[in-house]
């Protein structure tokens, strides 16, 4: 009977403990009957959101300005490990060029979305669609219109935090054509950043 009082008594203070997680060591050696695999401390969803982008400056003739802000989010799993990223992200970009007698001044803006994928340590592959509207010449006249790219490539994560750090990326865009209105070459070399 005194066993029997002492067995249940530990019993509930380990059914307490499971509660509030007070009780230290107890899950280490814990018996399957009393936890579950599920017992393990629910993580915040946004300790798997990456914030960040890309800005860029050149000033003179042309002058560009890139604002491009990102949001992320790394999806748990046993499949992915971690390695894992999708999310979106809005562009705008300032452009002012002249040539001779020619003056174009644009404001170009839009949006994109993304998937990124480490291979081996830091290596990552990465696929990216963009929609921008822009400023285009049809013939003689200018007018608004939404231009497609879209970016696949790879690049190097030198880490900062658990979760991102910053990205050089090499990415070709297959949509590009000889007169693509907003890129002169498929390739785009990028320098950015996901904390």
């Amino acid at each position: 009977m005194k066993y029997l009082l002492v067995l249940l008594l530990f019993s509930l203070t380990s059914v307490s403990g499971k509660e509030n997680h007070r009780i230290t060591g107890i899950t280490k050696y814990h018996s399957p009957l009393l936890f579950s695999e599920d017992d393990e401390p629910k993580e915040s969803f946004w300790k798997r959101v990456t914030f960040g982008g890309n800005i860029g400056l050149q000033f003179g003739n042309p002058t560009n300005i890139l604002l491009s802000p990102a949001i992320g989010y790394i999806p748990k799993g046993k499949l992915f490990k971690d390695k894992l990223m999708f999310g979106i992200g809005a562009t705008y970009m300032y452009q002012k060029i002249k040539l001779g007698g020619f003056n174009y001044e644009a404001n170009i803006y839009g949006g994109r979305t993304f998937i990124r994928y480490v291979i081996i340590q830091n290596f990552f592959t990465y696929l990216e669609h963009e929609l921008l509207n822009a400023p285009v010449y049809a013939g003689v006249e200018k007018e608004r219109r939404w231009v497609n790219s879209v970016f696949l490539g790879g690049g190097y994560l030198l880490k900062i935090t658990d979760k991102g750090g910053i990205m050089i990326s090499i990415l070709y865009n297959l949509a590009w054509t000889p007169i693509h209105p907003l890129y002169s070459s498929p390739w785009n070399v990028r320098i950015g950043f996901m904390l």
